[in-house]
């Protein structure tokens, strides 16, 4: 990061401009916006993927950018595709206060597991 650039983060947002086919005034989007007001995408961003559109029929903003997001898909693959837990075992999250963490021990239950979580101070 230099002096003076946009902090680097995922972000949700309403089009409230757009001269791309691809999206309209009033679509809901998700991407790499950036700690800031305003982001702004030219064509060739859009054609990398860099705006993803969300339908706020299926979850809120909120959840777009948590359990319906990155810490979501994170905490899905991550258990159920690396972790590979079986049901009756024990699954301990070390960050279960976090966005990827809460969901990761609300998965292992649906699983079948033990979830244990430490979320920080001494108990």
């Amino acid at each position: 990061m230099g002096i003076g650039e946009v902090m680097r983060a995922g972000g949700i947002g309403t089009v409230i401009a757009s001269k791309s086919p691809a999206f309209a005034v009033g679509d809901t989007v998700y991407g790499t916006l950036g700690v800031q007001e305003y982001a702004r995408f030219n064509a060739g961003q859009i054609g990398k993927r860099a705006l993803e559109r969300v339908d706020l029929r299926i979850g809120s903003m909120t959840q777009w950018l948590n359990v319906l997001g990155m810490p979501g898909m994170t905490a899905y693959f991550g258990l159920l595709d690396v972790g590979q837990p079986k049901p009756g075992e024990t699954v301990v999250v070390s960050g279960a206060a976090g966005a990827v963490g809460q969901t990761v021990g609300q998965l292992a239950k649906i699983k079948g597991c033990r979830a244990v979580g430490i979320a920080g101070g001494p108990a």
